[in-house]
């Protein structure tokens, strides 16, 4: 069984909306742990164990008692890639703006601010966007 979390759809009550089709012996796979908080986690997993079944799930953090498989890290220039394509396709940024968000060397030193957490830097892009994009004029 394969669920992907999002916190504005209620991702809790998705996971409880779920379990008539878990099975004894299954596997649950779950992208996006983060998004329960530590008592909905402590029922899941007990509910998981219960039921007898396995967990995989994805997570932007440490989880709490799941042993960690991998981390995924990207190094600069694909960081530098993937920014500029999905700046190349959003037409209304100024060009300005794209120039500075695919700098190269910003872009290295945000990577290693953000300890090479791809989804931390462009939270920060978009951040950086959306001020720019709707400052405020002065009145």
């Amino acid at each position: 069984m394969w669920l992907s979390l999002r916190k504005s759809e209620a991702p809790y009550r998705s996971i409880l909306a779920s379990r008539s089709h878990w099975t004894t012996g299954g596997l649950l796979v779950l992208d996006g742990l983060e998004q329960l908080n530590r008592f909905q986690w402590a029922v899941l997993w007990m509910t998981i164990r219960i039921s007898r079944m396995g967990l995989l799930a994805t997570s932007h953090r440490e989880s709490w008692c799941l042993p960690t498989l991998t981390r995924t890290y990207s190094d600069s220039r694909t960081l530098v890639q993937l920014v500029q394509l999905v700046t190349a396709q959003q037409s209304e940024l100024p060009k300005s703006l794209v120039r500075e968000l695919t700098n190269p060397g910003s872009l290295s030193r945000l990577s290693a601010a953000k300890s090479g957490n791809v989804r931390e830097v462009f939270m920060q892009l978009y951040d950086a966007c959306e001020e720019s994009l709707f400052q405020k004029s002065p009145s």
